[in-house]
């Protein structure tokens, strides 16, 4: 049996955020490396599509212009 500590999701989003983690709902974290497709308002993320909250765009936004940065340099 594994043993998982109980946290809420800000402090594992917390935690992962250097993994490649990012919280873009107030009920998601998701994989960045895992995202197909990204259009104004959600992801698609290994078939699901998954809405971004308005509260976390802004910060979604920056993460994803830092990837695309980093892959056309």
């Amino acid at each position: 049996m594994i043993a998982v500590p109980k946290m809420t999701i800000n402090e594992l989003s917390t935690r992962l955020r250097h993994k490649g983690f990012l919280r873009i709902h107030r009920s998601f974290l998701i994989n960045t490396s895992w995202i197909i497709a990204v259009n104004n308002d959600a992801i698609l993320l290994s078939g699901f599509k998954i809405p971004v909250g308005r509260s976390y765009k802004k910060e979604f936004d920056d993460v994803l212009k830092k990837f695309y940065a980093k892959r056309l340099f």
